[in-house]
């Protein structure tokens, strides 16, 4: 299932033919293109029935951007805690879908959407999303190409956001000039507690306006640069000189080895 970025939401699969089946121990639902069978599968629930399925997770995998099923899984359900739809092939048009779905949930607090093929108005949308949403705990987007015009508005969503605490951006191509409006978001957010931009394009250019960002910021205690081969180790250094005796950041993740400062 890939779930080893879940942190504390460990989840397990449990296989329904149906979306409309449910586990009442495990209260998770394990969706993939085998289990969703020809068209009509995953709507074996009665469709005049209002009465909706209450799951903890929902993981849905290899559905080759079929985001309607997904929506349709996510109106048959009441409360969830944890979206995982990575590796869905979804597109911009998919995920809007999908975030109109989720438009008045007040209980996700994971969403994971990494290693789908999301561009910039999707990540408009999110951006929206975000700017709304108050229950979200989790954010996971790793392996996204992230550019200065996919992400500007997603980023102004992000400084609107209050109660996010982990943002996962790895592999995400992001450069310098990105990691400018990063900065800007970690002046204003009050709880991101983890940023992971594990291997990125980020140079000593891009850690000195982090630094920046970071001078000023409150809740953040992981910053994960692994595997960010432009920035110089003596640049690490210097930033923990500058930034331990202003923030509450705890660990500092450089370079190919995982070593801590």
């Amino acid at each position: 299932i890939n779930a080893e970025y879940m942190g504390q939401y460990k989840m397990s699969s449990v296989r329904a033919s149906a979306i409309g089946n449910s586990a009442e121990e495990e209260e998770k639902l394990y969706i993939d293109k085998e289990s969703m069978g020809g068209e009509d599968a995953g709507s074996s629930a009665d469709p005049k029935s209002k009465e909706k399925t209450n799951l903890s997770q929902l993981v849905v995998r290899d559905l080759d951007g079929k985001s309607a099923k997904i929506s349709d899984a996510l109106s048959k359900l009441g409360v969830i805690e944890v979206l995982d739809i990575s590796q869905c092939s979804i597109k911009d048009e998919g995920l809007i879908q999908i975030l109109s779905a989720l438009a008045f949930n007040t209980t996700l607090k994971v969403l994971c959407l990494g290693r789908n093929n999301l561009e910039s108005s999707g990540f408009k949308a999110l951006g929206k999303y975000l700017a709304k949403n108050v229950s979200l705990d989790k954010l996971d987007l790793s392996a996204h190409p992230l550019f200065g015009f996919h992400y500007t508005e997603f980023c102004e969503g992000l400084m609107v956001n209050t109660n996010l605490k982990e943002l996962y951006l790895d592999v995400c191509q992001i450069k310098d000039d990105c990691c400018k409006m990063l900065a800007d978001v970690l002046v204003v957010h009050p709880s991101l507690q983890a940023l992971i931009l594990r291997g990125n394009d980020i140079t000593d250019v891009g850690i000195s306006d982090l630094t920046v960002g970071l001078k000023q910021n409150k809740s953040l205690e992981l910053l994960d640069l692994t595997d960010n081969v432009g920035i110089k180790y003596e640049m690490l250094l210097c930033m923990k000189m500058i930034l331990f005796p202003h923030v509450s950041l705890k660990k500092l993740k450089p370079l190919m080895f995982q070593r801590f400062l």
